[in-house]
């Protein structure tokens, strides 16, 4: 799990568990395997990978047609 690197020159340094959230950068599957559960197994995944890392927390960004599928998983 790394930083952020949206700023020119910036190091993506790993993140730090006991104080940083695991951050969700961007999340999508091929269209042919929308809502077949594909998306939530991988979101679990990302999760518990961020769980066995140590990160207590975790935030991401969503469009409005997004947030349905994450309320769903």
């Amino acid at each position: 799990l790394f930083g952020g690197d949206q700023y020119a020159a910036r190091d993506a340094p790993f993140s730090e568990p006991c104080m940083d959230p695991a951050r969700i950068r961007a999340f999508f599957v091929h269209p042919g395997a929308a809502r077949t559960g594909v998306g939530c197994v991988l979101l679990a995944r990302c999760e518990n990978e961020a769980r066995a890392r140590g990160h207590r927390s975790a935030e991401l960004m969503s469009t409005l047609p997004g947030v349905d599928f994450y309320r769903a998983c």
